[in-house]
């Protein structure tokens, strides 16, 4: 199924009745159910598109894939099956526009630049996390959480963005890149007999390795679109 650009995703919400949730006044939003549409291949190419070109952030304990096609609207999905998908939904940015955080390429603010390869969540704390590496140097992979990277700091007086977008990622060669210093890191931890080490280590271990297998499956899944 191809994906929609903006303008075509903002084309097909307007072929369907959208419904408000009246049970959820507290999260205002509204929805269409897969079932009570007449247009099925509309509905499976906005889920495609979301599941595609959608940005991943945390509402309650649970991460969803969140689309902003440029209608003032913010769109997502309930599951990651299309088999298994009834309802789409939205809301009004001003409403759901915090922790809107696209992958790509930032500026920070000390002047370096860096850029976004995926998203993940604390084991432990289910605090959610930035995987990003540098552009320049050994171009390192780390991880940072959200909250220390969407955030304003104080600088000779002003507030500035720690990190400014600057653009889209500029070719697979550089995911290409990431996966393979990514990919070196997780062998080099697999190669650690964690019988060998104390039970902190071996869990700030486990946890690194995890950490690593998200990063590596979301570089995939960009590299294939």
């Amino acid at each position: 199924m191809k994906t929609l650009t903006d303008a075509e995703f903002i084309t097909a919400t307007e072929r369907f009745k959208w419904t408000f949730a009246k049970t959820m006044p507290q999260d205002p939003h509204e929805y269409i159910v897969r079932s009570k549409t007449a247009d099925d291949e509309t509905y499976i190419a906005m889920f495609q598109t979301i599941e595609d070109r959608g940005v991943w952030r945390t509402w309650g304990n649970t991460q969803y894939q969140y689309l902003y096609p440029g209608d003032g609207y913010y769109y997502w999905k309930m599951t990651d099956d299309i088999t298994e998908s009834k309802i789409l939904n939205r809301a009004k940015e001003e409403i759901k526009d915090e922790g809107k955080i696209p992958l790509g390429l930032y500026h920070h603010y000390k002047g370096n630049e860096y850029e976004i390869i995926g998203f993940a969540k604390h084991s432990e704390t289910l605090e959610d996390m930035v995987i990003y590496k540098a552009r320049y140097g050994e171009r390192g992979t780390w991880v940072r959480p959200l909250s220390m990277w969407d955030n304003l700091i104080e600088v000779d007086g002003k507030s500035v963005k720690r990190f400014e977008y600057t653009g889209a990622s500029e070719n697979k060669d550089e995911l290409s890149e990431a996966r393979r210093a990514l990919l070196s890191t997780l062998r080099k931890c697999e190669k650690i007999d964690l019988d060998t080490q104390a039970k902190s280590q071996r869990t700030l271990l486990e946890r690194r390795i995890a950490a690593l297998n998200v990063a590596l499956g979301l570089i995939d899944k960009e590299m294939t679109k």
